[in-house]
């Protein structure tokens, strides 16, 4: 039975996986609701504003559904997103859809939607028929859609982006300095050579938002992956740290002061340097990686509050927001 929508207001409504197959959905207001993997396949979305909504994985391909029992033979069901309103090649690009699928003026069928298959499957046997009716899409996967999002605010406002990166570069570079001056050591801790590359990652992105050109969007494609990734091996250094001096403090006390020594943010980083330097990292993360790198951000800052016992301040520089303009 077809869903009687027509006009609803489901603004910020969560749908996230319902079958809307078929569905009269025109002019109904969708902004930023949750479609995400929801079933869209023949719904009737004209006038439908779809601004904002979550539309990863929202199926909208051509369905061929059975005439059997009369004279028609097999049917396709095609799904028209020519009228709607708000909607971005953004978010067409994390849908489920085909050529067949009828799309608004000015966008364009996202590369990895298949082509539309007019003939029905084949029997598998005399007595069941596949029910797939499509060819396999592939779909972008969510994160790669959240970078080419966090690229594109990047680059809306470049300059901004990289003086923050050039800010909090100074910072970093500063803290690594006094490090090295107060523990000349041959051996280096682990996370201190991991801020370390975060900063000269930094500087590689600085370079990139630095020469405009059609490089600058597949620079940053490459290197805001590379900074999650330090991000992420950061947080697990950290929290291995945390657990072997706490292990250490049950059972050999006096080898403590030792273990803290093999940890820049336990030993000398364990100050107001410390919390200075975890807060420029998890600033420069948020001002450069955006929701792309929410997840892993909020992990490390987590991982910082084992060591400060509350989430390190923010610094004063002013950042970029992490927002389209």
């Amino acid at each position: 039975r077809r869903a009687k929508l027509r006009g609803a207001d489901l603004r910020e409504v969560g749908l996230h996986g319902a079958n809307l197959q078929g569905a009269n959905l025109r002019e109904a207001n969708l902004q930023w609701a949750d479609l995400r993997e929801a079933n869209l396949v023949g719904a009737d979305l004209r006038e439908a504003d779809l601004q904002g909504a979550d539309l990863r994985g929202t199926d909208v391909r051509t369905l061929i559904y059975s005439g059997l029992g009369t004279n028609d033979g097999s049917k396709p069901e095609y799904t028209d997103l020519s009228q709607t309103k708000g909607l971005t090649q953004s978010q067409l690009n994390g849908m489920r859809g085909d050529s067949g699928t009828i799309l608004p003026e000015g966008l364009q069928r996202p590369e990895h939607w298949p082509e539309f298959k007019e003939e029905r499957p084949e029997v598998v046997d005399d007595e069941k028929e596949t029910d797939d009716y499509f060819t396999e899409p592939q779909p972008q996967p969510a994160n790669q859609i959240a970078l080419q999002d966090q690229v594109s605010i990047i680059l809306a406002t470049p300059v901004k982006h990289a003086a923050a990166a050039e800010v909090l570069n100074g910072q970093l570079d500063s803290a690594i300095r006094m490090f090295r001056a107060a523990n000349q050591t041959n051996e280096q801790p682990d996370d201190l050579i991991l801020v370390e590359k975060f900063s000269d990652k930094l500087r590689e992105i600085r370079a990139v938002l630095d020469h405009p050109g059609k490089a600058q969007a597949q620079g940053l494609e490459n290197r805001l992956p590379e900074l999650l990734a330090i991000i992420a091996d950061l947080r697990a250094t950290i929290e291995d740290q945390a657990k072997q001096i706490e292990t250490l403090k049950a059972q050999k006390p006096e080898r403590t002061d030792f273990q803290k020594m093999r940890s820049a943010f336990a030993i000398s980083f364990g100050t107001t340097l410390g919390a200075g330097t975890a807060a420029g990292i998890l600033s420069a993360g948020d001002a450069i990686l955006g929701n792309y790198g929410a997840s892993t951000i909020q992990q490390l800052r987590d991982a910082f509050g084992s060591f400060f016992g509350a989430t390190p301040p923010a610094p004063p520089p002013q950042l970029p927001p992490t927002t389209a303009v």
